[in-house]
C-alpha cells in the first residue's frame, strides 16, 4: 500500500457560473478557430465550418459555454453542452457585446438554460414583497372603509 504524501493537486474557487444542477452541466471536447486563451464562462458560436469561436467575433450561432479555462497555445477546449448558467456570469468577445434573443433560444435549443444572478433574483423577490405588502394595505383600507360605511 503506498500512501500518498505532499502538496496541492490543484484547486478550485466558486465562480458562480453554474446556477443549479439540472439540466445537469455536461462538456465535451470542442475543437477552436484559432489558438487562444478563452476563459471558463466563455459563450462559443459554431461557425459554418464546423469549429468553434467566441460569440461576438465570429459568425456562427451561439452552441456552448467553456467549461474550463485554455492555455495560449491550445486549439481544442472543453465545453458545456447543456446546463442551467447565471446569465451575468458569461463572457463574450467584447465588454460591449450583449446577449440577444435570437442567442438565448439558440443556448436553449442545445441545452443550455439561463437564469439572472441571484442578487438579481434578491432583488426581484424583495420588490414583489414589497409590491404584495402594499396591496394588503390598499385591501386592508378598502375593506375597512367598506365597514365603516355599512
Amino acid at each position: 500500500m503506498a500512501l500518498v504524501t505532499g502538496g496541492v493537486i490543484g484547486t478550485l474557487e466558486a465562480d458562480n457560473l453554474i446556477a443549479g444542477i439540472y439540466p445537469p452541466a455536461i462538456a465535451h471536447i470542442f475543437t477552436l478557430t484559432t489558438s487562444a486563451v478563452i476563459e471558463r464562462g466563455t459563450v462559443l458560436s459554431r461557425e459554418s465550418d464546423g469549429t468553434y469561436a467566441v460569440l461576438g467575433a465570429g459568425s456562427g450561432t451561439a452552441s456552448v459555454v467553456v467549461a474550463e479555462t485554455t492555455l495560449e497555445d491550445d486549439t481544442e477546449v472543453e465545453a458545456y453542452v447543456s446546463g442551467y448558467f447565471y446569465r451575468d456570469q458569461l463572457i463574450f468577445s467584447s465588454d460591449d457585446y450583449e446577449l440577444t434573443e435570437e442567442d438565448e433560444n439558440n443556448l436553449r435549443l442545445a441545452g443550455i438554460l439561463l437564469t439572472d444572478s441571484a442578487e438579481e433574483v434578491i432583488q426581484k423577490t424583495e420588490a414583489e414583497d414589497d409590491t404584495e405588502d402594499e396591496t394588503e394595505d390598499e385591501t386592508e383600507e378598502t375593506t375597512d372603509e367598506t365597514e365603516s360605511e355599512t
